[in-house]
């Protein structure tokens, strides 16, 4: 039997819809960000900025191809969802459906509540062009009092944009300049560079997201060099050099 306390625990909502492309932007010649707009939408008041959805492609006579992406913006007043998705051709499923996607054109989309960041004074936010969005998200979401740095990687100065934060964290981006982004060491680089406020002094958060083996480095200096805790690292696997999302 449960008891009182479990029985009035309540359930994290998820959401499975079928929905439609309202509207369509492009940010950059890379980055391009949907709307689409759902009255389940308006129920979704526990998800937070940088959260991960899933996003279902339809595929003609066969079962929809599943792929991982970010909450951009969420409005539960209108009910309408943003979810930006880097161009890089036919070289996946969800840059090949952007590149030809229109408005009225439908979308699987899956989410749950969840927390994109760990609350912090002071964040070191750091990835490529997968972890834009959700840096983005983060940064527009953070208060004025918070203070550190964000390091955004991309291709060139062409994919560079201008992201709007309240907060005092320092946007630099870095451009490859035509080096591969899985042979790419700016991001470990900047975070290397980067002075950390001391431990204990104010709360503080590494916040990384890109290619296996940068993330895989960036956690061993994290937790061998900057001697950070579990509850001041959060480095995630976006993707992995030649192998596709399953």
């Amino acid at each position: 039997m449960n008891s009182a306390a479990e029985e009035q625990t309540p359930q994290k909502q998820i959401i499975r819809t079928l929905t439609k492309v309202t509207a369509i932007r492009d940010i950059t010649p890379h980055l391009r960000c949907f709307t689409f707009q759902d009255e389940i939408f308006k129920t979704a008041v526990d998800m937070e900025p940088g959260v991960n959805l899933k996003i279902l492609i339809p595929q003609k006579d066969q079962e929809p191809v599943r792929r991982t992406y970010t909450i951009r913006n969420l409005n539960i007043e209108t009910g309408e969802l943003e979810i930006e998705f880097l161009l890089h051709g036919d070289n996946g499923p969800g840059s090949a459906w952007a590149m030809k996607a229109k408005i009225g054109d439908e979308l699987g989309i899956g989410m749950k509540p969840g927390r994109g960041f760990n609350p912090a004074d002071w964040y070191l936010l750091a990835g490529d062009e997968t972890a834009i969005p959700a840096i983005a998200a983060i940064l527009e979401a953070l208060p004025e009092s918070t203070r550190g740095f964000a390091f955004l990687e991309a291709d060139s100065s062409a994919d560079i944009f201008t992201i709007h934060t309240r907060s005092a964290v320092r946007i630099q981006w870095l451009t490859r300049k035509g080096i591969p982004a899985a042979e790419s060491t700016l991001l470990f680089d900047a975070i290397k560079a980067t002075r950390l406020p001391a431990p204990g002094f104010e709360p503080r958060l590494l916040w990384a997201a890109a290619e296996s083996n940068i993330i895989k480095d960036i956690r061993t200096y994290a937790k061998d060099e900057l001697q950070l805790d579990k509850t001041e690292l959060k480095a995630t696997v976006y993707w992995t050099a030649g192998i596709s999302e399953s």
